[in-house]
């Protein structure tokens, strides 16, 4: 045997047993039946809801663990037996090491896997009263650091700045020095210390007191439950619940049934595991790991505990627990609004006594007096003993040691422009190891630390951005193998499917084997000719048809939406907006949804919201937009807010009468004055709170905001001298300071000011503000008059002055501003007849041409497909380069981005192969997929490609590599798989076609005698 035919060779898997582990198709089963558990215990909450299963609990139950070791097994004694142990096989090989490592690194992984959360909570100062009564105001005890704000009663502004701060030992603010200015009287400076037992007064009845938080030593499960007890004063003790559920209603009847918030009875689950089959019982606690009741291990208690009860979704903290009806509820929230119930059962002395109670969920169980003073202290349960003694029960999370006290110092965060939306945060603290001095430590996006065995992040943060960090705490066993596992099956499957063939090409290039080649490639050549005879047909009997179909694109590019009529109180507007160069106006920036975007990108935005589309019908974007803004009320009766859900006009109109039920109904559009309307306010309410509903809703709550608060929504006056992220003001906030540059003999006096137009705006001058806001009132006046070259005059005015009052590099420059404005006109519209659609069409018109190509082997049709999918790519290219130049970095950060820009490096790689193989089959996936990606993106998805903030936790180098690297993989999946369904229909077409006729035809013969 040669040297070829040794290496080609595999070892046989041997009888019984081992044949039966060692068969390809018993591995192929077992990661059939592995994918199966892991798509449905992942995938279907409800499936994890009936069984009362987290999602980490899907992968650490004892059947998985059973179906991964039998892959194991069957891997292991596949590769012993059926796998040559040589070079040539090397990919195999690795590649099933590769899973091996896999295997076991998600093993160590899955069982050693611990993930809480720990609350560390920022020094502050707090205002309260000289009587010691504390108010909500409180600011971060840091050097710089002030709150104001102006109270009449006090006198006008009263400000609090943090001059100074002193650590001490194991303390980072021990005390800080504090100026306090109230109203006109003299700023007074105090010195306060976290020693200090009564707080500071500082005039007109206030005070300032320095609070320190306690160090954190523990952290807090996020999925293992535990019940906290002890005498009531002294430090508790805890155990573990073992099976407490976590989804469902689960009690014991022995109280009655609970009810809901709407006084509906709540029936209990299940209490036991088991099924109920055709009047059997049949028991399932061999895979279902909950229990009810479930006893606890409380030895240093006088009396015995039980868990006889469990609720989710409670609402208060009443002695006997109101539920939430189901569709009040939201997911997600773990056990956090959950109670259980306990039946307590005396022993010893106290034998003949019991009672229950009913115990609600505290999120973290030991909060020391200074944080349970700013949260809140955890909900005990207090029992008393017949005897008098007491003892206090708490229902919450298992705790973990840290290894090391953790010293809070502060929580920081960076917000997007405008101050509402958070781009990152940042936790520092101090971390002591036993008795060693404490280093600086910090935790912020994308970046952990590491306190063995234990890897903190950042898991959540106060609202107000600063008063408390949460940090995630967990272990990361088994990850250096899983990535290792990743590496060699990566590198296997290179070798085996790129390196290995190449190496045999090669081998008989060089003439191994000479007679054997020269063999098989005689009968190679006797069955290509036999496909050629048989494929003659295919193009010999070709139709003409492509001329015909050619033609098919022209409908398509020929056609155009008919013009709707405009709205009858939008006559005048369109006559004006056909006199109006908008070309320097749209470029004007509004600061909106955590980023700065043009007056023409904001209209679209705003009016789709309401009305559906981009513009009002025969109106511009712009146009649109300062319609509703400055004649706004004389579209109260105009139907312009769009309902896209029928059944949410179904429950919307109830009330109305049947011509305007039908109107809205059937047009799907409803008046601003309709949606106003008290009854269909009170409905949204009562809907709003179901799951199914709220995304129809919050887009209706959308259009309404849109409609009431769209004067409030243009913030396009930039705050003078300021940081990025801060806010900017609307003209109408401006109206009190801009009056104030006036002398005081020629306006009202401050307070009638403020009185009628509100208190001034911080951070801008009179002059500043009267710069700003008179183009504004002039466009207005103009607009309302239909005044076309007043109108031009003012919007000439706006866009010079507006970028003069923001700070340098706060502005985006014009370029930048054009790009995006050219960008909605051209790739945000939603109908197919917009220039949108061309990218879309090129590549189902290119795909048409090369299916006719491939089925026909003509030439002409393959050259106009590979022609239009390059035009395809050009324009998809020009659309995600466009966005990409707009934003300033690669468009992967939201999932219009995502498939847009993965399915651009799909197709170019589908067009390289295409013209390198010629095989027809590359350029028909990619025009498939470029229409597929182009069509959902801008048709399908909400949004329709607006341009959107990046989340913070996005903004990292790894994290966009890894987000291209995974969309390009699933742009090559749908193509591989469009490839896959066109080889299979080759496949059974040449089987009906001549493979089973040719079998009969020899079948035949033979009967009739002819070898």
């Amino acid at each position: 045997m040669t040297e070829e035919i040794g290496l080609a060779q595999s070892r046989r898997p041997r009888s019984g047993i081992v044949a039966f582990l060692g068969s390809t198709w018993t591995g192929i089963a077992s990661l059939v039946l592995i994918l199966l558990y892991a798509s449905i215990g992942s995938g279907l909450a409800p499936v994890r809801g009936a069984l009362e299963m987290t999602e980490m609990q899907v992968f650490e139950h004892w059947f998985f663990v059973a179906l991964v070791v039998f892959f194991l097994i069957s891997l292991l004694v596949s590769t012993l037996t059926r796998i040559k142990f040589s070079w040539m096989s090397a990919g195999a090989l690795m590649a099933h090491a590769g899973l091996v490592l896999l295997t076991v690194g998600a093993f160590r992984y899955f069982a050693y896997k611990v993930e809480g959360d720990v609350l560390l909570m920022s020094p502050r100062v707090e205002l309260c009263t000289v009587e010691g009564k504390r108010l909500d105001v409180a600011f971060l005890a840091e050097k710089g650091q002030t709150w104001e704000e102006i109270v009449p009663v006090l006198g006008g502004l009263v400000r609090f700045e943090v001059l100074d701060t002193q650590p001490a030992a194991n303390v980072p603010v021990a005390n800080a020095t504090v100026k306090a200015s109230i109203g006109d009287a003299p700023p007074v400076t105090v010195a306060l210390g976290m020693a200090d037992r009564s707080a500071t007064p500082v005039g007109g009845g206030l005070a300032l007191q320095l609070r320190i938080f306690a160090p954190q030593t523990k952290f807090y499960d996020k999925e293992v439950a535990a019940l906290y007890f002890g005498p009531t004063g002294e430090e508790l003790q805890f155990t573990p619940i073992p099976g407490l559920p976590l989804h469902r209603e689960r009690y014991t009847p022995e109280e009655g049934e609970l009810h809901d918030v709407l006084g509906r009875p709540v029936p209990s689950k299940r209490t036991s595991p088991h099924l109920n089959l055709a009047g059997l019982k049949i028991p399932t606690g061999w895979f279902e790991s909950w229990r009810m009741p479930i006893k606890l291990g409380t030895a240093g208690l006088p009396f015995d505990v039980e868990v006889t009860g469990y609720v989710p979704y409670v609402a208060g903290t009443a002695a006997k627990p109101v539920i939430q009806p189901l569709q009040l509820r939201r997911p997600n929230r773990e056990r956090e609004p959950s109670a259980i119930r306990l039946k307590l059962t005396g022993r010893g002395a106290y034998e003949g006594w019991s009672e229950s109670r009913w115990c609600y969920f505290a999120v973290y169980p030991r909060v020391d007096a200074n944080a349970a003073a700013v949260i809140g202290a955890p909900p005990k349960q207090t029992v008393l003993l017949p005897d008098g003694k007491s003892y206090d029960l708490l229902y919450s999370r298992l705790e973990h040691d840290l290894g090391a006290s953790l010293i809070p110092v502060k929580l920081s965060v960076k917000h997007m422009p405008g101050g509402r939306m958070v781009e990152s945060w940042r936790s520092d603290f101090l971390v002591q190891r036993g008795q060693a001095a404490p280093t600086p430590a910090a935790v912020f996006t994308n970046q952990t630390y590491s306190i063995a065995p234990w890897t903190l992040f950042q898991a959540n943060a106060a609202g107000d951005g600063w008063t408390f960090t949460g940090l995630g705490v967990g272990n990361r066993r088994g990850m250096l193998l899983m990535a290792l596992g990743s590496v060699l099956t990566t590198l296997g499957c290179v070798h085996a499917f790129y390196i290995k063939p190449i190496i045999k090409q090669r081998r008989r290039a060089w003439g191994d084997e000479g007679s054997r080649d020269q063999g098989m490639e005689g009968s190679r050549g006797e069955q290509s000719r036999e496909p050629a005879t048989r494929s003659a047909p295919l193009t010999a009997n070709a139709p003409r048809v492509a001329p015909l179909l050619m033609l098919l694109a022209f409908p398509f590019l020929a056609s155009t939406t008919e013009a709707a009529e405009p709205f009858a109180a939008s006559q005048s507007a369109v006559a004006l907006d056909r006199q109006i160069d908008w070309r320097l106006a749209k470029l004007i920036v509004v600061q909106d949804a955590g980023r700065y975007k043009t007056l023409e990108a904001f209209a679209r935005e705003r009016v789709s919201a309401m009305y559906g589309t981009g513009h009002l019908p025969s109106l511009s974007p712009c146009a649109s937009l300062f319609e509703l803004l400055f004649n706004g009320e004389q579209y109260d009766d105009v139907p312009l807010v769009r309902v896209r859900e029928r059944d949410l006009r179904i429950d919307l109109t109830e009330h109305m009468a049947e011509v305007e039920r039908l109107r809205v109904r059937q047009s799907g559009y409803l008046t601003p004055r309709e949606l106003r309307a008290p009854a269909v306010q009170k409905r949204i309410r009562e809907l709003l709170p179901i799951n199914t509903k709220t995304r129809a809703l919050n887009r209706i709550l959308d259009a309404q905001a849109t409609a009431r608060d769209l004067k409030d929504m243009m913030l396009i006056v930039p705050r003078p001298n300021a940081a990025r992220e801060a806010a900017w003001f609307t003209p109408d906030e401006l109206r009190t300071n801009a009056a104030l540059a006036l002398p005081e003999g020629q306006r009202l006096s401050a307070e009638e000011l403020a009185r009628r137009f509100g208190p001034p705006a911080f951070g801008i001058s009179p002059t500043e503000a009267a710069r700003a806001l008179e183009p504004w009132l002039r466009l207005q006046e103009a607009w309302q008059r239909a005044d076309a070259p007043a109108v031009q005059t003012a919007l000439a005015n706006l866009t010079e002055v507006l970028p003069t009052l923001a700070a340098s590099g706060v502005y985006p420059p014009e370029a930048q501003r054009r790009a995006e404005a050219h960008y909605y006109e051209t790739f945000t519209s939603n109908t197919i007849f917009s220039r949108a659609f061309l990218g879309p069409l090129a590549y189902l018109v290119g795909a048409v041409f090369a299916v006719i190509a491939f089925v026909t082997r003509w030439p002409t049709p393959r050259r106009i497909a590979l022609l239009l999918m390059v035009l395809g790519l050009v324009w998809h290219a020009y659309m995600v380069g466009l966005r990409w130049y707009v934003l300033g970095r690669i468009p992967v950060a939201n999932m219009f981005e995502a498939i847009t820009a993965a399915a651009w490096g799909g197709i170019a790689i589908a067009l390289v192969a295409e013209l390198f193989y010629r095989t027809g089959v590359f350029q028909i996936a990619g025009n498939a997929a470029g229409f597929s990606a182009l069509t959902v993106a801008s048709f399908v998805l909400p949004g329709g490609g607006a341009i959107t903030s990046m989340m913070g936790i996005l903004d990292n180098i790894m994290l966009r590599l890894h987000t291209v690297m995974i969309v390009l993989a699933y742009a090559l999946i749908f193509i591989g798989a469009v490839i896959a369904v066109i080889y299979l229909l080759g496949y059974y077409y040449y089987r009906m076609r001549y493979a089973e006729p040719l079998t009969a035809a020899r079948e035949a013969r033979a009967r009739g005698g002819v070898a």
